[in-house]
């Protein structure tokens, strides 16, 4: 134990001369370190101006939507009409990829896509919703175009 103590304490002079020795003005490189100007500091919202605003960062909602039966929701009509399949082909576990790449062709980047159970009576009609709702993470700005292919803005987080 003895041994280890000295051991740190003579690391720990060295240490202390090496400091003292670099900042007195025996080092050129330092000496030119330290009177070399700082760099600028990134814009903040304290120092911005016209010439130099601060990032943006789009604010991420929820929009929802009820899809419905019989492959009738945009995505699904894309992605069977874009792989020449049928009805019956639809691969439903991937479909959270599939709206993704669909809004994401359609100028809408998707962050993420979930899925909630939400109805559990449903008519067979193909207009009736298919008993799930789907959620989608976008960008605040893509609201309105959302909005107007049928999504409305999720207000609670449930």
């Amino acid at each position: 134990m003895r041994t280890i103590i000295e051991r740190t304490r003579n690391i720990g002079a060295i240490l202390m001369f090496l400091a003292v020795f670099s900042f007195s003005g025996c080092s050129p490189k330092v000496e030119e370190a330290v009177s070399q100007p700082a760099p600028a500091a990134p814009a903040t919202p304290e120092t911005s101006n016209e010439n130099n605003p601060p990032p943006t960062i789009d604010a991420k909602i929820v929009v929802m939507k009820d899809p419905v039966q019989c492959m009738g929701n945009a995505w699904e009509k894309d992605w069977l009409k874009r792989n020449n399949k049928k009805p019956g082909d639809f691969p439903r576990d991937q479909e959270d990829r599939i709206i993704t790449e669909y809004y994401t062709r359609q100028g809408v980047p998707v962050h993420r896509v979930r899925f909630k159970q939400t109805h559990e009576n449903v008519c067979e009609a193909c207009d009736c919703p298919r008993g799930d709702t789907v959620y989608m993470t976008i960008n605040e700005s893509d609201a309105p175009k959302m909005i107007s292919l049928g999504f409305a803005r999720q207000l609670d987080m449930d």
